[in-house]
């Protein structure tokens, strides 16, 4: 089940050829540790050449129309010109290296569209749960993926036969802590479990029940708020069939709160969860109600209380919709991602600057437009910007769909050649359908992807590291 893949040798820059790139200053520092400009391994060799971005013209992945990509404007207030930012990326890649050493796991998982999987950064590494069969039963499973990138072992943490599925993982510092719908006796009730650094030995109860009622949960999404774990999922009425947004901080004697109620006559399919500043948190949730169709953002207190009415980031929403937050030091505040479908053919990654108590700064970016088509994206702090990973559909040069990422600053400066062209990296070869690529990066500069593979012979799961080689990064 586990394919270990290549191990490249890592091309490592030397300290002298870094320090003269380093005096261009705070532009280049903003996104210096991206100079990752991901490769891999040609699969014939084990070796690694420094890498080149794509920009459609030699590899079939797809060149930004110029002008259509220029419409994803700066935010007021951001200096310095396209071509300033490419050259930037490229000398950040010359001062650096690039070095990548890939790893990959893959497991049959049942297509849940992104409720079966949770891949999320621990203490040093990141950690994966997923469901997937075991004796003709949908099973929980852990991954540990170690310092370094090293991908561990699959374990079963469920020691009896469990109907499973929508689920999240979060490290604290207790654990691991793990939710889940378990739909035993349709009953769809949500559990939660603790457990050890090894993601295999419960540190706690096996289970405990957080919710037992008339209620269809599934959607949980877990975040840590100040040292407690809060989680959020959606609870439909079996009878009426309308939904609300319930959370809870799963310590001492919480309660659940509605955090979007019954009332509000919304229709959410997808959340996103995170804690901003210090007593600031933001909910995220794709509406799929006639009525209130759109991406959504609610800010609420630390204890899952509303603190004001949400805000529309988007009119475009549908089944194709995801979100996906990163936020950066405290005080500092962080961004919001989300894809889209716009005027029912264009599929668009976009994306929105916050500020430290989570309200929106700027406009609207449009990271991935068309020509170009993209969804399930993802977002993660890289240095001074961050990594934006997604699934690249055939549209303007792209002929098949893959996994790709491309780099912006903190600001929303998308990465371009001097042309205009959007600069993004292969990741891996996918397929069309499979919900929300997950990228995250560890405490020791790993990246890592996961996403889902939906075809008709097999639905997979599988994770892709990729290794970044730069010195540390001050914003």
């Amino acid at each position: 089940m586990i394919d270990r893949g290549v191990t490249c040798p890592l091309h490592r820059a030397s300290p002298r050829s870094v320090a003269p790139a380093l005096v261009r200053g705070r532009q280049l520092l903003r996104v210096g540790l991206f100079a990752a400009l991901l490769s891999g391994c040609d699969s014939g060799e084990a070796r690694f050449a420094p890498a080149r971005p794509d920009r459609g013209d030699d590899s079939g992945a797809g060149r930004a129309d110029a002008s259509e990509q220029k419409d994803a404007a700066p935010v007021a207030g951001d200096s310095g010109t396209d071509e300033d930012d490419a050259s930037v990326v490229r000398d950040a890649g010359q001062a650096c290296g690039a070095s990548a050493e890939e790893r990959s796991f893959a497991a049959e998982v049942p297509f849940s569209d992104e409720g079966g999987y949770s891949l999320t950064t621990g203490l040093a590494g990141f950690g994966l749960a997923y469901q997937a069969p075991e004796a003709g039963c949908n099973t929980i499973w852990t991954v540990p993926v170690h310092a370094l990138g090293m991908i561990g072992d699959p374990s079963s943490v469920l020691d009896d036969c469990k109907t499973i599925s929508d689920l999240a993982l979060l490290r604290t510092d207790s654990g691991w802590r793990m939710v889940w719908v378990d739909n035993a006796d349709d009953t769809a009730e949500l559990q939660t479990s603790l457990l050890g650094d090894d993601m295999a030995t419960p540190a706690g109860a096996l289970r405990t029940r957080l919710t037992h009622n008339q209620l269809r949960e599934e959607r949980p999404v877990l975040a840590d708020f100040s040292g407690t774990a809060f989680v959020a999922f959606i609870a439909t009425d079996r009878v009426t069939r309308s939904a609300s947004i319930l959370g809870q901080r799963l310590a001492g004697s919480s309660k659940l709160l509605e955090i979007i109620p019954e009332s509000a006559g919304r229709k959410p399919t997808r959340l996103a969860l995170t804690q901003i500043g210090k007593s600031h948190a933001l909910l995220a949730f794709i509406d799929e109600h006639p009525d209130t169709r759109g991406i959504w953002l609610q800010r609420i207190d630390l204890e899952g209380a509303p603190t004001e009415d949400p805000v529309k980031l988007s009119d475009f929403a549908g089944p194709g919709s995801t979100i996906d937050f990163a936020t950066r030091a405290l005080g500092e505040g962080g961004a919001v991602l989300y894809s889209a479908t716009v005027g029912g053919e264009n599929n668009e990654v976009r994306f929105r600057r916050l500020n430290a108590t989570g309200g929106l700064l700027g406009s609207e970016v449009k990271v991935v437009g068309a020509p170009l088509q993209a969804r399930d994206g993802s977002i993660t702090r890289v240095g001074g910007g961050y990594v934006v990973g997604y699934r690249a559909l055939p549209g303007g040069l792209v002929a098949e769909p893959q996994i790709r990422m491309t780099v912006i600053t903190k600001e929303g400066r998308i990465s371009r050649d001097a042309t205009g062209a959007l600069l993004s990296y292969p990741i891996a070869e996918s397929s069309p359908d499979g919900g929300r690529v997950s990228v995250r990066l560890s405490n020791d500069g790993v990246l890592l992807f996961g996403f889902v593979d939906a075809t008709e012979q097999s639905t997979q799961l599988r994770l892709v590291r990729k290794r970044i080689e730069c010195p540390p990064v001050i914003d």
